[in-house]
């Protein structure tokens, strides 16, 4: 089994390649971390 998770962290709006790292979910500037975990069966 995979289990995996997405967090949202706000961050001070880039002065280049803004629209990369726009949410607009959350209407800011955001850096997205992606974390997974393989369970033992």
């Amino acid at each position: 089994m995979v289990v995996m998770d997405v967090m949202e962290s706000q961050i001070e709006r880039p002065k280049k390649r803004q629209k990369q790292f726009y949410s607009g979910k959350q209407r800011e500037h955001t850096l997205k971390t992606v974390g997974s975990n393989l369970g033992h069966q």
